[in-house]
């Protein structure tokens, strides 16, 4: 009988419930993902875009070295004509990079449409056709350490230019829903002031609003903001629907004196 309450206790195969120790242990080293933002608040950012650049940023001094020695070997080789658009290809390259790696950075972290635009922009207007220059141009003599290096620059640039796509497209779609959603939660200065003003209970200079704008930027909860819009906005209908009452009461009793 002890042996059948043991097991029982143990489980069918020996092992002991987790305890409430191991529980919060498991929550905190694997967090669950049921979290839940405010609306307007969801993290947009690109992880597929962000492991890309950080390859890039980690990929790109070794790249610079190996690009810069070849060139230095086999300079002597080109003509004179090559030799300066190789120069002024590389300058260009390496100048372009650190931009456009800045603002991949900034824009897809910050979730800044104009920054990610403008890496989008730089990766396939400049950066694609240089760098496709200087891999698959055989003026430049490419030999097979630059074609590796340069095809790995290549494939990481094609990733970027994908992920960028569409890390650019659900900012702006977060973005526009940021923007229509606070215009719902947040009218603009002055509304229903004057029909607040018109009643007799309410002061002409009070604006129903004035604690749901004047709230620090960051602490607005979007679900106690509307409430209390919905519920001044009633009171004020029932207000407008009282005035015509009291009018035509005060003329009746005027006539019947």
């Amino acid at each position: 009988m002890a042996d059948n309450d043991e097991q029982i206790k143990d489980g069918p195969r020996g092992r002991s419930a987790p305890s409430d120790a191991d529980i919060n242990f498991r929550h905190v080293v694997f967090p669950s993902s049921d979290v839940f933002y405010k609306p307007g608040d969801e993290i947009v950012t690109n992880l597929p875009l962000q492991m890309a650049l950080y390859f890039n940023v980690v990929f790109f001094p070794f790249w610079f070295i190996v690009m810069i020695t070849m060139l230095y070997l086999k300079y002597d080789c080109l003509t004179s004509l090559f030799q300066f658009i190789l120069v002024a290809a590389f300058i260009t390259v390496t100048c372009i990079e650190c931009l456009r790696l800045y603002l991949g950075y900034v824009g897809n972290l910050s979730e800044k449409i104009p920054e990610l635009a403008g890496f989008w922009m730089l990766s396939f207007l400049l950066q694609l056709p240089l760098q496709l220059f200087l891999l698959a141009n055989e003026g430049v003599r490419p030999t097979g350490v630059e074609r590796a290096v340069q095809g790995v620059e290549v494939a990481l640039l094609l990733a970027q230019l994908g992920t960028g796509f569409v890390a650019l497209r659900t900012t702006a779609a977060h973005q526009a829903h940021k923007f229509h959603l606070a215009q719902f939660l947040a009218p603009g200065p002055g509304a229903f002031k004057e029909a607040a003003g018109s009643t007799p209970d309410a002061p002409r200079d009070e604006d129903p609003f004035h604690d749901v704008r004047r709230k620090p930027r960051g602490t607005e909860n979007p679900f106690e903001d509307m409430q209390r819009n919905l519920l001044v906005s009633d009171q004020l209908f029932r207000d407008a629907e009282r005035i015509p009452l009291a009018s035509i009461s005060r003329g009746s009793s005027t006539k019947t004196d």
